[in-house]
């Protein structure tokens, strides 16, 4: 039981009551997530003592990664966006030889990864739409750090390029505790592919049904499973979301 604060608190961060308390069902969100600071080339700072949000400190302001255009002609954004993905890519087991390019796609969806590990060519990418904008969730530097564990699996695992290697990935991400203090928005992408690799996965019998209720057991067992829940039912799973909770049905 905690009566009060800890005044030794910030040497363990890491060791808050709210991480004791992860199961509790008024999911309560950590307070005592901290902002990362960086300066305009993409160096790290500092962290605050507060929030969960990636800073740029741009000339006197303190700018999110949002509040830059990374368009082909803004090489310093682009170089700054890579070297602070690099920073998360790391801390997320990436070797610290790697470093992270920027890739443009077409759309950038709320709902879409903006990290991607690519097979061909051996790389690690954080992704900016035609308009030169980075997904919206990357501002959170747990979400930005979980997105790499996510993709580190897919460099080391030789069926990255299956649905089956998928579901290895997501259950790599969402077992460590960086998952636990992602976004919401986060948590609900994490759960509705999960559920489209499984599909995916048994349409191209690269698992048996035996297996896919063992995955979902597993995935359930994990950080994941504090905000989502899945369920295997009539050879399929199903996804429905229902207030701050995932719940699958029939």
């Amino acid at each position: 039981m905690w009566y009060g604060v800890d005044p030794k608190s910030d040497a363990a961060i890491e060791l808050t009551p709210y991480r004791y308390g992860q199961n509790n069902p008024v999911k309560i969100y950590d307070p005592n997530g901290l902002d990362d600071f960086f300066d305009f080339n993409g160096n790290y700072i500092r962290s605050s003592k507060s929030g969960s949000q990636i800073r740029i400190m741009n000339n006197g302001s303190v700018d999110q990664l949002t509040d830059f255009n990374y368009s082909r002609q803004n090489i310093r954004n682009r170089d700054m966006l890579a070297k602070v993905a690099t920073y998360y890519a790391h801390k997320a087991g990436v070797s610290k030889s790697r470093s992270v390019g920027v890739l443009d796609v077409d759309t950038q969806k709320d709902g879409q990864a903006f990290a991607a590990y690519m097979v061909k060519s051996d790389s690690y990418m954080i992704t900016v739409d035609k308009n030169g904008n980075v997904n919206p969730r990357a501002n959170n530097l747990y979400n930005m750090e979980n997105a790499y564990v996510h993709e580190h699996v897919h460099e080391v695992d030789p069926t990255s390029r299956t649905a089956f290697g998928e579901i290895k990935a997501i259950t790599k991400q969402s077992s460590v505790m960086s998952f636990f203090d992602t976004s919401s928005r986060f948590k609900e992408a994490a759960g509705s592919y999960a559920a489209s690799s499984l599909n995916n996965a048994l349409f191209n019998k690269e698992i048996t049904p035996k297996q896919a209720q063992d995955a979902v057991r597993q995935l359930n067992g994990t950080y994941l499973g504090f905000s989502v829940k899945l369920k295997f039912t009539d050879g399929a799973v199903h996804f429905d979301l229902i207030k701050d909770e995932i719940i699958v049905k029939p």
